[in-house]
C-alpha cells in the first residue's frame, strides 16, 4: 500500500483514492475520493461541501476472489 502524500500530488484523472480531511465534521477524516479537473466527489458529496483535504493516497488492492466466505 502506499504512503501519505501531499494532495497536491493526487491523481486529477477519476481514479478512486484515500483522502485525509481537515476538521472532518462528518465524524471521520479518512474518505474515498474521485478528483477530477473540474469537479471532486469525497465519499457521495461534492469536494466544495467538504472541509480541506490535505493528504492523498492509493487505494489498497481489493482482497482475493478466495476470501474463506464462500
Amino acid at each position: 500500500m502506499g504512503e501519505w502524500q501531499p494532495i497536491e500530488t493526487a491523481p486529477r484523472d477519476g481514479t478512486p483514492i484515500l483522502v485525509w480531511l481537515v476538521k472532518a465534521h462528518l465524524g471521520t477524516r479518512i474518505h474515498v475520493a474521485s478528483l477530477r479537473p473540474n469537479i471532486s466527489l469525497v465519499g457521495q458529496m461534492f469536494a466544495f461541501d467538504m472541509p480541506e483535504m490535505l493528504l492523498w493516497m492509493p487505494l489498497p488492492p481489493p482482497p482475493a476472489a478466495d476470501d474463506g466466505n464462500g
